[in-house]
């Protein structure tokens, strides 16, 4: 008994799961009228221009996501496919690229939608070559409109004209009167955003940020640097050393450092020589007789 239940609230929790989902993915869906197929009778044709063929066209009608409010252009696409089999052929062979325009009438009931009747015009380009009597591009038409009031608009599409150029133009209309596809689009006031600007014209002040305080340098005291040179004067008082050391380096500098010793050997041998001399004349005089 306990499981049963267990089963039957994991399988409501589950089922309100799905409800929910899916309203919120059919909610994102644009208002649009399912593909319905619709026949026309299409002319002239190309092999009896007396002859008006009828085609079953695959048609509907899609209007923009959002629910569109007054006086706000609103775009609704009629799509148009071929049929499978038996298309509205070419008349002629169309290279890639080849242009194709489409331009029909609408009506539009229900809410007044301006002053000018919605038109639906497109433009196609064929995705590949095609042969003759084969399928004819069929672009995709737009219908604009601009619903002046909320309420609910009553779309629907009749005849439509295709111009390929060398390809054929073609008038087509519904096989049965009032047989084109329809659109019923609602219109109702949305919420306006705020506007994040100010526009009542008085100035919103603006906060003034407080200044931070910038901290000041100090000045360090000036520093009084006195720089004395002392100079030592050695004995003697002209700066020159007048004491050579003991067993000092020869360095051949005896003609600044004083008297050379050569002077003295020199001026010794000369008294030693005249000491000879006047040795040798005494002794001279004192041997001689006198007479």
């Amino acid at each position: 008994m306990l499981k049963s239940k267990a089963r039957r609230r994991v399988a409501l929790k589950t089922a309100a799961l799905g409800m929910v989902g899916g309203g919120l993915v059919f909610g994102a869906v644009p208002a649009m009228a399912a593909p319905t197929p619709i026949p026309y009778t299409c002319g002239p044709d190309p092999a009896n221009v007396n002859a008006t063929p009828t085609y079953t066209f695959s048609m509907e009608l899609a209007g923009p996501v959002t629910t569109p409010s007054p006086s706000a252009a609103v775009t609704v696409s009629w799509r148009v496919a071929q049929p499978a089999s038996s298309p509205l052929p070419a008349k002629a062979p169309m290279t890639q690229g080849a242009p194709v325009t489409a331009q029909a009438q609408v009506s539009a009931s229900g809410l007044p939608v301006g002053s000018v009747t919605p038109t639906a015009a497109g433009t196609a380009s064929a995705a590949a070559a095609v042969t003759a009597n084969g399928a004819l591009p069929l672009p995709t038409m737009a219908i604009v409109l601009q619903p002046t009031a909320t309420g609910t608009i009553a779309i629907k599409a009749s005849d439509f004209t295709v111009n390929a150029g060398n390809a054929g133009t073609y008038t087509c209309s519904p096989a049965s009167a009032g047989q084109g596809p329809t659109l019923n689009l609602a219109v109702a006031t949305g919420s306006v955003s705020p506007s994040a600007s100010n526009t009542t014209g008085t100035p919103t002040p603006t906060p003034t940020p407080t200044p931070t305080p910038t901290p000041t340098p100090t000045t360090p005291k000036p520093t009084t640097t006195h720089t004395r040179t002392v100079t030592q004067t050695p004995p003697g008082g002209d700066g020159q050393v007048t004491k050579t050391p003991r067993e000092g380096a020869a360095t051949g500098g005896g003609g600044e450092i004083g008297p050379d010793g050569r002077l003295f050997l020199a001026v010794g041998s000369v008294l030693v020589l005249g000491a000879g001399i006047g040795g040798l004349y005494m002794r001279r005089r004192t041997v001689t007789p006198r007479g």
